[in-house]
């Protein structure tokens, strides 16, 4: 009986053993593999990858924006202005007691000049005054008015160079003509449409010079 019992303690005593050394050996394996460094090359690569393609598209746009589409931004840019156009109203009728008319109404034309269109982008002097003198000559501009004239012409800088000049007021409807006639040489200077006071005796178009524009900002 008792030489029974002892080899089957012994082998009890064996197998425990090889389950002990069984379940140290997992431990140990299992701390070396934890241990073992991770590869975060992989990671790293794919958020690289996440910020840099809006930071590419963002600066391909920019890039399009700036440089392939710089001239027709800066037309669009150039081009968008408030036009301001004054409107003079018109005076009131005037009769005498017995219903004749003593002050009325006539159509009358003034000449307007926008400097950022009469002068273009890198254009020369020499350009600019030729077209000066031609509008000078359809007008008759007297010399003063003319060095006048190419004054408020050069010192118009930033916004108010889109502000129309008056050049000349009530002119004949042969110049009205001849501007309406030269629009693509003289760019930028146009006739406006007015009214001023009339009696029965006046006609139009008016025979004398108009007001030269020294008068009129003295006025």
């Amino acid at each position: 009986m008792a030489h029974g019992v002892q080899p089957a303690l012994a082998q009890a005593q064996q197998e425990n053993s090889v389950a002990l050394v069984k379940q140290s050996a997992r431990r140990t394996t299992g701390l070396e593999t934890r241990s073992e460094p991770r590869d975060y090359g992989r990671s790293f690569r794919r958020i690289a990858l996440i910020f840099a393609i809006p930071f590419i598209l963002l600066t391909a746009r920019l890039w399009y924006l700036q440089i392939w589409q710089n001239e027709s931004f800066q037309r669009l840019a150039f081009n968008n202005f408030i036009k301001r156009t004054p409107v003079s109203a018109e005076r009131g009728l005037i009769f005498d007691a017995k219903g004749a008319l003593v002050a009325g109404n006539r159509p009358s034309y003034d000449v307007l000049l926008t400097p950022a269109f009469f002068v273009a982008k890198d254009e020369t002097p020499e350009v600019v005054a030729q077209r000066l003198e031609r509008l000078t000559h359809i007008l008759a501009l007297a010399p003063p008015d003319h060095q006048d004239l190419l004054q408020r012409i050069h010192e118009a800088k930033g916004m108010w160079r889109f502000e129309a000049i008056l050049v000349k007021r009530t002119i004949t409807r042969d110049q009205v003509a001849m501007i309406a006639a030269d629009t693509l040489a003289l760019p930028g200077s146009r006739s406006a449409p007015t009214a001023s006071a009339s009696t029965p005796s006046t006609t139009w178009p008016p025979t004398s010079s108009a007001m030269s524009m020294r008068s009129i900002r003295m006025s």
